[in-house]
């Protein structure tokens, strides 16, 4: 079967110069041509730098009728690359762009820079080297997964690829289920080639369940109210993905395939990186949903975190049972360990990402801080630990404080830690803050003020004030009824000191924080502090 075919010739239509005479277009189609000339001459490039790996099918030019250098090799005509047709020069740049600028590179990863980096290049190196060219599976399954990405990423339209390569990867993957599913002695071999590994099947069911209906990859106005969320921190993939809901068939079909085979640690994935992914997308439809994550976190990813975890706490562990043991039944803090812990842990990531900030965009005002001992990539593997842990606690009494407790850190870990593009969880978790707030009265004995005055003060916070005035007004009248029971606040930096011993993110809330305390009935003009 003869190689991939690359476009050398161009006789379309409109290149056609036969009784063209406006200069102006000739030398448009000029440059079209020159332009798609380079680029074909690219393709060849970046073909010929992933085929030197297989000899057995790559003839090497003899020694005597070249010049003396490197060896130079060639592509044979007659490397079986794809089985069921070739690419066009567009599916090829496709390809390309997913190798060099989506997939994960080892040391991006925590867990790749601390272990064998040699042995998971050389594992990427096989990817993209043998089982790309060799597996039709996994191949349609990148480049349907990258078409989706480009969509959001250009603005093109890939529709035409996309539905071509998405009717490729549902036969293969019907065919990679039923060879799974029987004895592989009795299938044929070049059946088990096509399917590949149980890897391929993972990706190829994850690029079917990441089909959205999102044309873009801003959020819509209003989805994080008056919440500004940091820097990214590797959140691309929830602006490409948490704005719509995906193919819920296909979530779950990919949710049972890795819970049959005993979790990720047991299911025999053995590309560097992919666990990780499968483990991201499976938090981002949980929080989509509110529902627990069928998936646990990799041991190895979070192994090499949880330690400098631990020592960056210090007394942050104790500030925080400290302020929280007001909300949470006094008989015994025992059974709310896990609770508190998963907050002890939001206040960590919130006090190395402002000290990381202060570091990389200091201000006029800005002090002198500790370095943070978490890196970038450890941060990104805490917030998903985060996430993780709140979409998955159990109650332990059902007491308000209790609900009221959980619902507000979920709230604030959507708007700022884990900021998810999707307004749909936020409602249904303001929903849940008011009917836990129209039970409580002003001078309820069993949850301390301080604490019902933050979780006021986020619930306003989370709602878009411009359309959701009911609710804005029903938490600015509580925020502004239990500041006043509390006293000794009169001022926005009193009330900020208060809000920073619970959960807050200074660049994230201050804007917002003060745009509420100014709309109460009663707004100071004098701010103290500032």
């Amino acid at each position: 079967m003869e190689g991939p075919t690359l476009w050398s010739k161009f006789e379309n239509r409109e290149e056609d110069w036969t009784g063209l005479s406006d200069p102006k277009k000739r030398k448009q189609l000029q440059n079209r041509i020159n332009q798609r000339a380079r680029r074909t001459r690219k393709l060849h490039a970046q073909l010929a730098s992933i085929l030197p790996s297989h000899g057995a099918y790559a003839d090497k030019v003899a020694p005597s009728k070249r010049a003396a250098g490197p060896s130079v090799w060639r592509a044979s005509p007659t490397y079986p690359l794809y089985q069921g047709g070739s690419l066009s020069a567009l599916e090829w740049d496709i390809l390309f762009f997913a190798r060099d600028k989506l997939w994960p590179k080892p040391y991006n990863s925590s867990h790749w820079a601390l272990s064998n980096r040699s042995a998971a290049s050389r594992a990427l190196s096989d990817l993209w080297s043998r089982r790309m060219l060799e597996v039709p599976m996994l191949r349609h399954s990148v480049i349907l997964a990258t078409c989706l990405d480009l969509e959001y990423l250009t603005g093109r339209d890939y529709t035409t690829i996309r539905l071509r390569h998405a009717n490729a990867v549902i036969k293969q993957v019907l065919l990679g289920i039923n060879i799974n599913a029987s004895s592989t002695d009795a299938l044929p071999q070049q059946l088990g080639s096509q399917v590949g590994s149980c890897d391929e099947l993972f990706f190829a069911v994850m690029s079917l369940a990441k089909q959205s209906q999102s044309t873009s990859i801003t959020p819509l106005p209003g989805t994080f109210g008056l919440f500004d969320p940091p820097f990214p921190l590797g959140l691309q993939f929830l602006n490409l993905w948490g704005q719509h809901q995906s193919d819920h068939m296909h979530c779950r079909a990919m949710q049972q395939m890795v819970r049959s085979r005993g979790g990720l640690a047991d299911a025999g994935i053995e590309t560097p990186g992919f666990a990780e992914a499968l483990y991201q997308f499976d938090i981002l439809e949980s929080a989509k949903t509110l529902s627990r994550p069928w998936m646990d976190i990799p041991s190895s990813r979070w192994r090499l975190v949880s330690k400098e975890v631990a020592a960056s706490r210090g007394s942050i562990e104790k500030d925080v049972r400290d302020k929280f043991v007001q909300a949470l039944p006094r008989a015994s803090l025992s059974p709310y360990a896990s609770l508190l812990d998963i907050l002890s842990n939001i206040r960590v990531f919130c006090t190395c990402v402002q000290t990381m900030q202060g570091q990389m965009e200091p201000g006029p005002g800005s002090t002198a801080q500790d370095p943070c001992t978490l890196l970038l990539r450890d941060l990104s593997a805490l917030r998903d630990r985060i996430e993780h842990r709140l979409l998955a606690y159990t109650f332990v009494g059902h007491s308000l404080g209790e609900q009221l407790c959980w619902t507000t850190a979920l709230i604030f870990t959507h708007c700022v830690i884990y900021p998810l593009p999707n307004r749909e969880p936020v409602e249904i978790l303001l929903g849940r803050l008011m009917a836990s707030l129209h039970i409580l009265d002003v001078d309820h004995p069993d949850v301390g003020r301080p604490f019902l005055i933050w979780v006021c003060m986020i619930g306003a916070m989370a709602c878009p004030a411009a359309a959701d005035r009911t609710r804005t007004r029903f938490f600015s009248e509580r925020l502004n009824a239990y500041a006043a029971a509390e006293g000794g606040i009169s001022s926005w930096s009193q009330l900020r000191r208060l809000l920073k011993g619970f959960l807050w993110l200074d660049r994230a809330c201050e804007d917002g924080g003060l745009a509420v305390w100014s709309g109460l009935s009663s707004p100071v003009t004098e701010l103290e502090g500032q």
